[in-house]
């Protein structure tokens, strides 16, 4: 039994930690790298044709992960004491399952749809003086706000995992730790 509970954290404490690996390796290094290194090899609109697939691919690890965290959360319940780190590690992933099931499935492909019109503007708007017409100045607002909500939300969900994570070791404590010894 405790194995099992023991393999249980493991695992989701290896899920949480894929997910922030993945939110951080895509927003923080894949991304500022790929959009850097396209501009000055002339070719600005090929970055978003490259990240935009690899987000959708982690969307798939993003709904496994999420269903990695619920069993496991759910069977350390039922093989632990149901202490209020627990409670709230449970709360935190509903939220953040919730926020992810939204970023990958809802505004992802909502960015994604408006990305291949979106292009041609983007690679205009490096020039000098770049002209828009009013529906294209509102498809590339559209975007951009979306990219940017996606960007702050996956931020948010980052450290609701970051958070969720920290409740699932002080609920693998043992109970001995910070208790002092009597004599």
């Amino acid at each position: 039994m405790r194995f099992l509970l023991g393999f249980a954290r493991t695992l989701v404490a290896l899920a949480m930690g894929l997910w922030i690996g993945g939110l951080i390796f895509f927003g923080a290094i894949t991304a500022a790298i790929m959009f850097r290194m396209t501009r000055e090899a002339g070719v600005p609109d090929m970055a978003p044709k490259m990240v935009g697939p690899m987000l959708s691919r982690f969307a798939i690890i993003c709904a496994v992960c999420s269903v990695i965290l619920i069993a496991g959360w759910v069977v350390d319940g039922v093989l632990s004491k149901r202490s209020l780190w627990w409670r709230i590690q449970g709360g935190l992933t509903v939220i953040v399952i919730a926020l992810g099931a939204y970023l990958n499935f809802g505004l992802l492909p909502t960015v994604e749809r408006d990305q291949t019109a979106v292009l041609p503007l983007y690679v205009r708007s490096l020039s000098k003086n770049p002209q828009f017409t009013p529906a294209e100045t509102e498809l590339k607002a559209r975007f951009d706000d979306g990219h940017h909500r996606y960007n702050r939300l996956a931020v948010i969900n980052m450290w609701l995992l970051v958070a969720a994570l920290a409740c699932l070791m002080a609920h693998s404590l043992p109970v001995e730790v910070g208790r002092k010894a009597s004599n």
